[in-house]
């Protein structure tokens, strides 16, 4: 029969073990910033990443810096849409992000 000892030391290096896994993350981001032609911030520009492989999408709007964040996308192969009232829709294709990664996309409108 195990001591308490040895019983408390093995249910303390199982619950070690069984944390260690919950810091991983399966997810990606991508961000940038938004632009006109004179460099200033574009901000309520509309971004939207569309996921090749299934086609499913988020919708962000810039903020007042003219920055976006998608901060937990599934890892795949990406088209990013910006549209923005007054402005042709910028778009850029084959966006790649795997694991842990943080992609920046920038666009100049």
């Amino acid at each position: 029969m195990y001591s308490l000892r040895t019983w408390l030391l093995l249910s303390g290096f199982a619950t070690i073990l069984a944390s260690s896994g919950f810091g991983q993350t399966s997810t990606a981001t991508i961000f940038g910033t938004i632009t006109d032609s004179s460099g200033s911030a574009l901000t309520a520009a509309r971004v939207t990443p569309i996921l090749g492989e299934t086609g499913a999408r988020e919708i962000v709007n810039a903020n007042e810096r003219g920055d976006y964040i998608f901060p937990s996308l599934r890892p795949g192969t990406y088209s990013v849409e910006v549209e923005a009232q007054g402005f042709k829709k910028a778009q850029a294709k084959g966006v790649l992000i795997e694991v842990n990664q943080r992609a920046r996309q920038d666009f100049g409108m």
